[in-house]
């Protein structure tokens, strides 16, 4: 699907800004004009007007849930941990934006001088992975595994060992526990990479 940005911005879309995207906890725009740039979105069986907006956690569209009606409604949104890449190309003599997430699934939208948006993207990600690498856990020992499960509301208390597939009871304490059947050596880290997700 290809978006087309117009070059003006309405007034009215500030409003609806508001009223179509619900932002999440700690959530905010980001970048010029509110951390909005209107567009017009190319679809299979309809084409819409709406806008494109950047916040500090993710890229989003929101088109015109209808021709005359002038409300929104998001209809593609994408995390920042999850874009790949961004960059700029040219579509006749307009420029387009390319947006290619981690599933190697590509968004494109289109206006003359579009890769002016590209840095306001790039610095919300390059913040998002800095924030990202603040706020890593350390995990040193069972003790710090068990307590950092606690906190994110995971209750474990078996493991399979990534050798031979068997059942093991984790530790209350200690730097590594061994696997009874194959001898395999597991540290917290490990396990908590494996977990770390539903964190």
């Amino acid at each position: 699907m290809i978006y087309e940005l117009i070059d003006v911005f309405p007034s009215f879309l500030y409003t609806e800004v508001n009223k179509s995207i619900f932002l999440q906890k700690d959530e905010v725009l980001v970048g010029g004009k509110g951390g909005c740039i209107d567009a017009q979105a190319f679809g299979v069986r309809f084409e819409a007007k709406g806008f494109i907006a950047v916040t500090n956690q993710r890229v989003l569209f929101a088109g015109q849930t209808d021709f005359f009606d002038l409300s929104h409604a998001v209809t593609y949104g994408i995390n920042l941990e999850d874009i790949m890449s961004v960059s700029h190309a040219k579509l006749g003599r307009s420029d387009k934006l390319v947006i290619v997430d981690k599933w190697r699934q590509m968004r494109e939208f289109v206006r003359p001088d579009i890769q002016s948006v590209i840095p306001a993207i790039n610095k919300a990600i390059s913040e998002r992975k800095s924030e990202a690498q603040t706020q890593k856990v350390i995990v040193l020992d069972f003790t710090s595994l068990k307590d950092t499960m606690v906190k994110g509301g995971i209750i474990m208390s078996t493991y399979n060992c990534p050798t031979c597939n068997a059942s093991l009871e984790i530790p209350e304490a200690g730097k590594v526990m061994v696997c009874k059947y194959c001898g395999t050596p597991i540290k917290p880290v490990d396990i908590f990479e494996r977990i770390k997700t539903l964190l």
